[in-house]
């Protein structure tokens, strides 16, 4: 074999490998779709029914609920709002670690060592702290708990984009007359802006999706869409094609800001690859 058809075999391969991987991954998804517009008597049909008249039964099952749009509020409220505070905090905290090494490679070894930390083990702590505020059932207390759990990462990730920026740059700005803060602003952070958008994506998708802390912390006002998912299981049934649907509308946001930042989340995930 010459080694030209070596490289084609192995491209072939590689290429073969890949659309596997991508089906593998992209099956559950597509049911799932598939799923929330198909009539509940075909749901489980034996050999499974792919052609099909689609309806919008089970969309509309979940839309007319009690309070639905106050629970969508509540998601896309918390998980903004949680992300924004998440990067004005860690990017910060990363600036200063990466350009004053505050608190040294411990402190780096110590986010570290909070995002390993299973935060599960925060729900009575949390619970019993936003009792005694009287916070339990608000929107403040899932952003609180969110925050405290993600800030770690935010900050461990965020402070290798601070180092690849060269500090001649935010000297230069000082010669010029910019303060410390104003260097900080307007050159690090706008430097940074691919790692900033891709800690805002990580963020946002993990507060969405997150199903623990508006377990504990909500009753009834300050719902999201995760809980409200979780009702179509109940002891005597399960709802699957409503589950389906609720579901598929919990794709579409973290989707969207995806493909709304794709640019710059490329960039993110490349910087600091080639040197």
């Amino acid at each position: 074999m010459t080694r030209r058809q070596a490289q084609v075999a192995t491209m072939t391969f590689v290429y073969i490998f890949l659309f596997f991987m991508l089906a593998v991954w992209s099956l559950p998804p597509l049911w799932m779709v598939l799923t929330s517009i198909k009539d509940p008597g075909i749901t489980f049909s034996i050999p499974p029914v792919w052609f099909f008249t689609p309806t919008l039964e089970n969309f509309q099952a979940i839309i007319n609920r009690p309070f639905f749009f106050q629970y969508l509020i509540n998601t896309i409220v918390i998980s903004t709002v949680t992300s924004v505070i998440e990067l004005l905090l860690g990017a910060t905290a990363a600036y200063s670690l990466s350009r004053y090494r505050t608190g040294g490679n411990k402190m780096m070894f110590l986010l570290l060592g909070f995002r390993t930390f299973p935060y599960v083990l925060l729900g009575v702590p949390f619970y019993i702290i936003f009792t005694r505020l009287g916070l339990i059932d608000n929107i403040w207390s899932q952003i609180a708990a969110n925050t405290i759990v993600g800030l770690p990462f935010t900050i461990w990730l965020l402070v290798p984009f601070f180092d690849d920026i060269p500090y001649e740059l935010e000297e230069a700005a000082i010669l010029d007359g910019c303060s410390r803060y104003g260097a900080m602003w307007r050159i690090a952070f706008p430097l940074a802006q691919a790692g900033l958008v891709v800690m805002f994506i990580l963020n946002f998708m993990g507060t969405w999706n997150n199903f623990f802390f508006p377990l504990i912390l909500s009753t009834q006002q300050a719902k999201t869409m995760t809980i409200v998912a979780s009702e179509f299981i109940t002891d005597d049934q399960a709802l699957w094609g409503n589950l389906a649907a609720m579901g598929t509308l919990l794709l579409i946001p973290p989707i969207f800001v995806v493909f709304a930042f794709q640019r710059r989340l490329v960039q993110g995930l490349t910087l600091g690859g080639v040197k």
